[in-house]
């Protein structure tokens, strides 16, 4: 019986062994690994809406993509798919022309079958007021938990230290048609103000638009990583 008994344990570590050899290690791994989670990223405006414009002619949605295929390279570099709703200086209906609700519809869509955890819109911000400056998060209503993956965002950003000033975590609002109709977490960045001489100077800067990509994805992570628990 003993003999028996060893013959079937050395037999079952000589499969195993043969796994490994054969190249099968990925499959076991597999079972261990930390979950995978895919985020959309999408940079606003673009094509024939450049959105707001700052005093030296700098346009909003170059700012953006530029920001959002930065933070798309690092959340890769963390093992997290990326969609992006556009990757080049285009809106997203694939109209000939402005047609401002069917770029947002087909956004919208984008987001809902994604199968994404969350979803991440570039902005830059404007004003009248010159003196109005700073970061800000807010969240859409279409699913609660947007809030919690601004807060991580923001804090994430105030972390670094590199904004003048962090304004408050809000909801969008419901005027908003994408914030309102994304049914996974949401939120709507605004990186700073392009009205703002001192913002726009900063966002034209590439190693500010780095650390600030840096913050966002590590504000993005930390959400994923705290919901996943929260689950689990």
């Amino acid at each position: 019986m003993k003999k028996e008994r060893f013959r079937k344990i050395f037999g079952l570590g000589g499969a195993i062994l043969w796994l490994i050899a054969a190249g099968t290690v990925p499959i076991i791994r597999g079972m261990a690994e930390e979950p995978r989670y895919t985020v959309v990223v999408d940079p606003g405006h673009g094509g024939t809406d450049g959105g707001a414009v700052g005093d030296d002619g700098t346009v909003e949605k170059h700012l953006n993509l530029s920001i959002a295929s930065l933070l798309k390279e690092k959340l890769e570099k963390k093992g997290i798919t990326v969609i992006m709703t556009r990757q080049t200086d285009e809106d997203t209906d694939g109209l000939t022309g402005f047609h401002k609700r069917q770029d947002l519809e087909q956004r919208a869509k984008i987001g809902n079958e994604s199968g994404a955890d969350v979803y991440v819109s570039i902005h830059i911000n404007a004003s009248n007021a010159r003196r109005d400056q700073g970061f800000q998060a807010w969240y859409g209503s279409g699913n609660p938990d947007g809030k919690r993956l601004a807060e991580c965002i923001t804090a994430s950003v105030e972390d670094k230290s590199i904004c003048t000033r962090i304004r408050a975590v809000k909801q969008v609002p419901e005027t908003l048609y994408i914030f309102r109709t994304v049914t996974i977490p949401s939120v709507l960045v605004e990186c700073g103000f392009i009205s703002n001489s001192a913002d726009l100077y900063q966002l034209k800067q590439e190693g500010f638009r780095n650390e600030m990509c840096e913050a966002l994805c590590d504000g993005i992570v930390a959400y994923l990583t705290e919901s996943n628990s929260r689950i689990t």
